[in-house]
């Protein structure tokens, strides 16, 4: 990475409560369109004068709206609940995003992860798609052959 890495911090559990529709986010992730950077390094052995390359990461960020809170709730009226049938995401109005940013976290302004990009549904509208964090957060904490 260039310039290093340092440790980001999750949206907690009882944060997750104030993720809104129309709140700025930031998606970052190494979409396949984007131009590759490559590191070249030329051997400094007078014997061996050889030159390698190779890719350097070089993280692309997309900043938008959460557009759409698509999230299982109970106070609509007139039902006793509504699911949605691809489960609790946040549709992002951020259109750059491509293939190669899924898995890419999704930051809140204050730096926090708050979601995971996972899909683009492209129709006569392109859409942006991401899960809350907290799935993330639980599978990373399942033990195997738990649920």
């Amino acid at each position: 990475m260039p310039g290093g890495a340092k440790p980001v911090t999750v949206v907690g559990a009882n944060d997750q409560t104030a993720i809104r529709a129309g709140q700025q986010v930031v998606v970052m992730g190494y979409p396949e369109i984007a131009p590759d950077q490559i590191g070249i390094q030329v051997s400094r052995d007078i014997f061996n004068q050889r030159v390698t390359s190779r890719s350097i990461a070089d993280p692309s960020t997309s900043t938008g709206l959460i557009s759409k809170m698509n999230v299982s709730q109970s106070a609509v009226r007139g039902v006793d609940r509504v699911v949605n049938n691809s489960g609790e995401v946040y549709q992002l109005g951020i259109n750059e995003t491509v293939a190669g940013n899924s898995g890419g976290p999704v930051f809140d302004m204050k730096g926090r992860v708050m979601a995971i990009f996972y899909a683009k549904k492209i129709t006569e509208r392109r859409v942006s798609l991401a899960i809350p964090i907290s799935y993330g957060m639980e599978l990373m904490s399942s033990s195997p052959g738990t649920k």
